[in-house]
């Protein structure tokens, strides 16, 4: 995430936060760039749906966006996935514009918002790669479907000729499209070479082998069915606009059909490439997606909307019913996540995906390092240091921020071995009251947190006679 960690470096640089301890007293200031970031990618996706759609569409897509709960639970997460999510919007609606009205500043940035994209994550790559063979693929048949018009005639030699040069130039603005994309790519390129051994060497990028089939079999149907999000309805009608514009007469819609279909190769290829290349089984690096499934999902709504009789509001009567309806699963699908990781902390499990995350709900390191602060009110704390054992990687660092001594261990035996009382934080992963009570039966495990919540603080004992 090199583009998205230095920006924020300079970023906090600039606001004057020089230490994670001061940062922990606002942490909203980290999360305010990616606020942005949000803001510009609904903004963005609704400009890409107004201008080469129409304004239901654009409302459409915005709605399903931002109702889309992985989107969600990344909007504001201090990782590069929201970045990558804004320059992929960026690149899709200079590409469209280019391909609409080829001009200079468009072109420019497409190769800036491409290169830019690739910076912010390699596996961005991906989706670009779908943009990219979709012009490909069209650029390539207009050149063949042309070149068969120009054979057919007889013209002259230089008539043949002129004709040619103007099936270059101004016929093949898609294959120019896919240069420009290509300069992107290399000008990313260029910009990873100081680091491209450690990125290299980095373990997320190792490969499984080619044809990784749990790409294709469980990471495509899980990231769709977390996309859709509960909105089956808007999955429902999308598959069926799609179908009934198959069916009917296919003369009309053109330009949207072209789109959607370029939108699903965005969305599509990402997996095709991860599942040939190898790649680890990491649902998270296709969150970026979110914006293009919105907007396919919107397109298809729409051709269904054209294609069935609806009263003279009927489009205003669809978006408020959508709101209504994207609202009511967004927060049915909230209270199901609650109740799955409140149900993993009793059950001593962990969820993290790009839907159930651990730290979603019912996760508050900074409320229990000050309950910890609190626990002896006179200052003198009953421990020498607190073990920090198989957390979340945060927990220490709320700690020492208070000036609690912490100490991370594997194996709580020497500790015991060594005294008589110990104080561990730990998760609910760990099963922890039932490994003690198995593996130590001589030891008292007393949990001292009232408030229910991810970590836990406990204290445990040595009983006379062990």
């Amino acid at each position: 995430h090199i583009l998205f960690n230095l920006i924020n470096n300079v970023y906090l640089k600039v606001i004057g936060v020089n230490d994670l301890f001061s940062l922990m007293d606002g942490e909203y200031k980290i999360r305010l760039p990616l606020l942005v970031y949000t803001l510009v990618t609904t903004a963005y996706l609704y400009r890409i749906g107004r201008r080469f759609f129409n304004t239901f569409v654009a409302r459409v897509a915005l709605i399903i966006l931002v109702s889309t709960i992985p989107f969600y639970n990344f909007a504001l997460q201090v990782r590069g996935y929201g970045l990558s999510s804004m320059l992929l919007c960026v690149t899709l609606y200079h590409v469209w514009s280019f391909d609409e009205k080829p001009r200079p500043v468009d072109a420019a940035l497409v190769i800036l918002s491409t290169a830019l994209c690739l910076y912010t994550i390699p596996v961005n790559l991906y989706a670009v790669s779908g943009l990219a063979l979709f012009y490909l693929l069209s650029g390539a048949g207009t050149m063949m479907w042309r070149s068969s018009e120009e054979d057919g005639g007889d013209p002259a030699d230089g008539d043949r000729t002129r004709l040619s040069w103007q099936t270059l130039i101004s016929g093949n603005k898609r294959l120019v499209i896919v240069f420009l994309i290509g300069l992107g790519a290399a000008l990313s390129a260029l910009l990873y070479l100081p680091v491209i051994d450690q990125m290299l060497g980095n373990p997320y990028v190792e490969r499984h082998g080619p044809f990784h089939t749990p790409i294709l079999l469980d990471a495509l149907p899980r990231v769709t069915y977390y996309f859709i999000s509960g909105r089956y309805l808007v999955a429902l009608a999308s598959i069926l606009g799609f179908i009934v514009y198959a069916v009917s007469r296919r003369d009309k819609e053109p330009a949207t059909v072209s789109k959607a279909a370029c939108c699903l190769m965005m969305f599509s290829v990402p997996f095709v490439l991860g599942f040939l290349r190898g790649d680890p089984l990491l649902l998270r690096l296709f969150v970026n997606l979110a914006p293009v499934f919105a907007l396919l999902a919107a397109i298809g709504i729409y051709l269904l909307q054209t294609r069935v009789p609806a009263p003279g509001r009927g489009t205003l009567l669809i978006t408020v019913a959508m709101i209504l309806y994207c609202n009511a699963t967004f927060a049915y699908g909230m209270s199901k996540i609650d109740e799955r990781i409140r149900s993993d902390i009793e059950n001593g499990r962990k969820s993290q995906d790009i839907f159930y995350n651990y730290y979603q709900a019912h996760f508050y390191p900074s409320r229990l390092a000050d309950e910890i602060a609190r626990f002896d009110e006179s200052g003198r704390r009953p421990w020498e240091e607190i073990i920090v054992y198989l957390c979340d990687p945060a927990m220490p660092h709320y700690l020492r921020r208070l000036g609690i001594g912490v100490s991370a261990q594997w194996d709580l035996g020497p500790a015991l071995a060594m005294r008589d009382e110990i104080y561990v934080v730990t998760s609910p992963s760990t099963n922890f009251e039932k490994m003690i009570a198995d593996k130590y039966p001589d030891v008292e495990c007393r949990r001292l947190n009232e408030r229910f919540q991810y970590h836990q603080f406990f204290v445990l004992t040595r009983m006379e006679g062990g």
